[in-house]
Order: structure tokens, then sequence, then C-alpha cells
């Protein structure tokens, strides 16, 4: 089989639910943007030994693959990588040729937000699905990367061109659903123009909220 790390992902996909994130998957969701690694998310599972054997079964048909602790910058053997999976909650997979991070968890998610993420894809690449951008514009905040800070303002553009045109037209319960997972003051200003008096009603209430500084609201939940 060979050494490529979209082989490998295949691979894995295959067998286990795997959500492609970073900047493959913001390259998904058009950004024409470079990128040196591939990020994914194995499925949680139920614990980090469960998880690291399932790797571990995809791993084993690539000869040259091997485990990388992100954290320490040194390669480590098989039997290390629960260890490090449970400390920084991802692992890379070295010796392809592009390295692959597998999360099992990203950042400011949690394990159980898995099913719900694994939902809101709808884009596939085969076996693999890519992220949502409500979802993943979480995972790329409070970073401090320059890069990530560039992802951010394309996926807000990206969200926003897709729930404006709706919240104009949408009824109540369809906007309480939008504006659930994400909200910022140029949505709410569209759902205010929305014929419906419980929809601006609605938008009203989130507009006051993001004004008052509840910075839970502008961002995917």
């Amino acid at each position: 089989m060979g050494q490529d790390s979209e082989t490998f992902v295949g691979l894995l996909a295959s067998r286990n639910r795997v959500l492609l994130l970073g900047g493959m998957a913001i390259i998904a969701h058009g950004l024409n943007r470079s990128t040196m690694d591939v990020d994914v998310w194995l499925e949680p599972f139920g614990t980090s030994l469960l998880w690291v054997e399932r790797l571990l079964d995809a791993k084993r048909c690539f000869s040259q693959a091997h485990f990388y602790d992100l954290f320490n910058k040194t390669s480590i053997a098989d039997k290390d990588a629960v260890v490090c999976i449970e400390r920084d909650c991802v692992i890379r997979i070295a010796g392809l040729d592009r390295p692959v991070d597998l999360f099992r968890i990203p950042n400011n998610l949690e394990v159980g937000d898995f099913e719900l993420c694994w939902q809101h894809s709808v884009i596939s690449l085969g076996d693999v699905r890519v992220m949502d951008e409500v979802d993943l514009l979480v995972t790329k905040e409070d970073t401090s990367r320059d890069q990530d800070a560039a992802d951010i303002a394309f996926l807000e553009r990206r969200i926003r061109n897709r729930i404006v045109p709706f919240l104009l037209t949408c009824n109540a319960t369809e906007a309480d659903s939008v504006l659930a997972r994400y909200a910022d003051p140029e949505v709410c200003r569209a759902a205010l123009a929305n014929p419906s008096e419980e929809v601006r009603t609605l938008a009203g209430q989130v507009l006051g909220e993001l004004m008052a500084g509840d910075d839970s609201l502008e961002q995917g939940r």
C-alpha cells in the first residue's frame, strides 16, 4: 500500500468515522491557501486506549508511518501513544508524504461534541467528512495564530453569506435554530428585517445580548 497521507486517512475513514478539520477543511470550503499537514478528528470512542487501538489498526498497513509527539517534538513508540493522547488530545503520524495530525479532542471541543459535529457535516471527500463552517470556526478560536485569524475571517464570511438570506424569510423556529449556533450583529440585523414579528423579537434579544458583551453568542455553539 502507498505511503501517502491521503491513502492513510482514506483507510482510517473506511473503518471509522473521521472528520477533516484544519487547513485541508478550510480549503475544502473554498479558500485558496496552502497547508503542510492534514488534520483529522478520529471518532473519540469510549477511552483513549480504544482510540489508539483503532488508529494502530490503520497505521500497521504503512511500514514507514510512526507516531510523533508534538509537545516534546520527538518520535515515540506505539506503546507510548496512549500517554501522549491523554496529555495532548492530539498525536501526529509522521513518515508519510505529509504529516497527519489526529485529534481525539480538537481545540475548544469535547469528546461529546463529535456526534453533533458529524451530523452537521455535509461535505464528503470519499469516506471522510468535512467539518462544517460553524464547528470549524470554533476550533480556530483562541489560538493567536495569524493563519487562524485569516481562516476565521473567511469562515465568518461564508457563514454570513449562507445564513443572512435565510434569516430574511425563515420562521421563528428556524431562526432560533440558526441563531443558537451562530450569531453576530450582521446576521441579527438581517433577521430584524424578517416580516415575522417573532423572528424580529428573537433577533432583537440576541443582538441586545451581543451588545451587552455576551461573547458566547458570537461563535458556533
